[in-house]
């Protein structure tokens, strides 16, 4: 369980000023400039600003872009929460970053994030009914806030770096080391803690297009297409902190991968909506790329792939009003029940051999895009009043 010394009790005050102006500066050419300033009693104050232009050269397509910067001060749950799990045969959880414990690691607390935001993109209305949009954008984000890899004061698969200050820095903040945590047969005692660990580039691009049929006394469709591809980079890891096996890294491989690898780089949809009367179909059929993330074999040294295919999705959903202010629907999310790939053979297991229950509950990975749990079906009734 969780110790009384993770309780902590933490407060912080902020003001903040915000302008906005808005003007078409010439005929057609719009631009929107914004700056807000934040004065945060922990970490003193910022300013960040925005600058968004439009220009419609035509009834039928207009430009636009969008430059701004960003700051986004840590959460207390990330800069306070401490959470160390005692178990028969391991010790983990979370140092809080300012705590002694990460201290004594050799962890500075947490600072701010910034960003720097770029986009631009089009706006056209090729048909009559036709609209269509397209942006890319470019978010670059410095002394991004995340989670470390495990640091690992002592575990029984001789593969891991171990750091012995680990377990000081445990001691030292009232944590009980039962000894027989060193002879279980995978026996771990580690900590995990928020920092400012890297700088991260992302790019994509955003793609919406909607579209009307009318049917005539057959009612309506509205058609609608997105799609989404962007790709995370990391462009700088900080180094452990200082009192941590220099050989470690911050952000380890699994770590890295579930930053990048693990959200899809492309994703796109197409929906249909019929109405006609009292009856509407909505169908939307989305497609999903394929990702995965890496883990540790709990029996070696290895690092493996945990892949989840690409998949199609197929959402439906029927209903009709029997009175203007009743709705009932039936549908389905999933509506062919699609499951992800199962977790890596390998790595299930080296859980079933070293901790029986863990065979079941990582049946599929937790990372999944489109949910681990197949179809949802359900019924509905809606009151509007």
């Amino acid at each position: 369980g969780y110790a009384p010394v993770s309780a902590s009790h933490n407060t912080r005050t902020n003001k903040a000023a915000y302008l906005d102006l808005a003007a078409e500066v010439l005929e057609g050419l719009t631009l929107d400039g914004a700056v807000r300033h934040e004065d945060y009693s922990d970490f003193g104050g910022t300013t960040v600003y925005k600058l968004t232009a439009r220009y419609d050269v035509s009834d039928a397509f207009a430009v636009r872009g969008t430059v701004s910067s960003g700051f986004r001060a840590p959460t207390l749950g990330e800069g306070f929460y401490a959470g160390i799990n005692v178990g028969p045969t391991s010790i983990s959880g979370v140092f809080a970053p300012n705590s002694a414990g990460a201290k004594f690691l050799g962890a500075s607390g947490l600072g701010p994030e910034k960003s720097k935001n770029y986009s631009v993109g089009f706006v056209a209305h090729p048909l009559p009914g036709l609209t269509m949009t397209l942006d890319g954008y470019q978010i670059e984000l410095t002394n991004r806030i995340v989670q470390t890899g495990n640091f690992f004061g002592y575990n029984s698969n001789k593969a891991v770096i171990q750091s012995p200050s680990v377990l000081a820095a445990l001691a030292g903040s009232g944590v009980t080391i039962d000894p027989q945590i060193f002879t279980a047969a995978s026996g771990s005692v580690g900590v995990v803690m928020f920092v400012n660990g890297l700088d991260t580039t992302t790019k994509g691009a955003d793609f919406v297009a909607t579209y009307p049929t009318d049917l005539g006394a057959y009612g309506r469709i509205d058609w609608a297409i997105t799609a989404n591809y962007n790709v995370t980079k990391i462009d700088r890891v900080a180094p452990p902190p200082t009192n941590v096996d220099p050989r470690v890294l911050l952000l380890d491989a699994q770590a890295q991968a579930s930053l990048t690898k693990t959200t899809p780089k492309y994703r796109g949809s197409l929906s249909a909506n019929w109405t006609m009367g009292q009856f509407s179909v909505h169908l939307k059929e989305t497609l999903i790329g394929p990702s995965y993330n890496l883990a540790q074999d709990p029996l070696g040294a290895s690092i493996l792939k945990n892949r989840i295919a690409k998949a199609g999705i197929t959402d439906l959903e029927v209903s009709y009003s029997p009175i203007e202010s009743v709705k009932v629907s039936v549908g389905a999310n999933n509506v062919f029940n699609e499951y992800p790939n199962f977790t890596n053979g390998t790595i299930r297991y080296g859980s079933y051999a070293t901790n029986a229950s863990g065979y079941a509950s990582n049946k599929y990975p937790s990372f999944s895009p489109f949910g681990i749990n197949g179809g949802y079906y359900y019924g509905k009734i809606t009151y509007s009043f």
